[in-house]
């Protein structure tokens, strides 16, 4: 998978070359962490990045998750959870949407609905609480001063 990256993104082996943050001392490295690290050069270049680029890559992201309905492939499992994952409902995300083929999309849209009913709503519910608590504490504050 690095050899493909570095072929359909050449500017990637210059950031893989430099950053050894996802690899060991002895230079190996995990899916996950080559994952990590293409997210990182993605996030950072893809407002450059042309749509033959982004094709090929979600072919093979593609081929690769359909293969793997088990999730018993690690390379498979760290191109969902540790780069798709990670774009639903960014900007970077919105570049790449279009081109994920069937198995990605359907992580995608499964997590990205988790995304926007889970999470957005827990903020929504936050704002709620908070401002109940924040009524309730001035409300004590008040009743405390007055009994002063």
């Amino acid at each position: 998978m690095l050899e493909f990256l570095i072929r359909v993104f050449p500017a990637f082996k210059e950031c893989w070359e430099n950053d050894d943050l996802y690899r060991d001392s002895n230079g190996s490295f995990t899916p996950h962490g080559l994952m990590g690290a293409f997210l990182d050069f993605y996030q950072n270049n893809y407002v450059n990045l042309n749509s033959r680029q982004l094709n090929d890559l979600c072919i093979k992201f593609e081929m690769l998750v359909s293969a793997d309905p088990a999730d018993k492939n690690p390379l498979a499992n760290a191109i969902c959870t540790a780069f798709l994952e990670l774009l639903v409902d960014t900007k970077p995300g919105d570049k790449i949407e279009p081109f994920l083929g069937r198995a990605c999309r359907k992580f995608w849209d499964h997590y990205k609905f988790y995304i926007v009913v889970t999470i957005k709503s827990l903020k929504y519910l936050s704002a709620i609480f908070l401002t109940f608590y924040q009524n309730k504490l001035l409300s004590l504050v008040a009743a405390g001063l007055k009994n002063q």
